[in-house]
């Protein structure tokens, strides 16, 4: 797979107080057609998803699935946990709310990626505060992305 390069870009993105929030990352994806097509592809999916009832639930909820607060549903974006330019799809089983903050130190993580850099700084897989997995096993969510202070 080809390097992607972190290109900052400001959000065009206007948050309800009208006062435009903090700029997003924008990825250079390669140029190859083939990944292009598929982003292309499940993009028109995600949009198609975020305006099902299932997708409208969530959101409503309030609550990050990263860091777990809650925000006004306004605030929440749809992330893909495995992201799409990482071969990811838009489907209920991988996209969840995700607030600006964790949307934004996410970046272009898997899950595999987030437990790879947490046993490399010396942290246990059974410290993540809201692994839901048994105790030594691997977490099924990146809930654990939350500080540890």
């Amino acid at each position: 797979m080809e390097k992607l390069t972190y290109v900052p870009q400001p959000c065009r993105r206007l948050c309800p107080t009208k006062h435009p929030m903090s700029p997003e990352p924008y990825f250079e994806i390669s140029s190859d057609p083939g990944t292009a097509n598929h982003i292309r592809k499940e993009r028109d999916k995600a949009r198609a998803l975020k305006r099902s009832p299932w997708w409208k639930t969530q959101r409503h909820k309030g609550i990050c699935h990263y860091c777990g607060q809650r925000f006004p549903p306004d605030h929440l974006s749809m992330d893909h946990i495995v992201p799409l330019a990482r071969g990811g799809k838009s489907s209920r089983g991988n996209v969840v709310p995700a607030c600006p903050e964790c949307n934004r130190r996410k970046k272009l993580d898997t899950p595999a990626d987030t437990v790879l850099r947490q046993l490399s700084e010396g942290n246990s897989l059974d410290s993540c505060p809201s692994s839901k997995s048994a105790p030594g096993t691997l977490p099924t969510t990146l809930g654990f992305l939350r500080a540890q202070e």
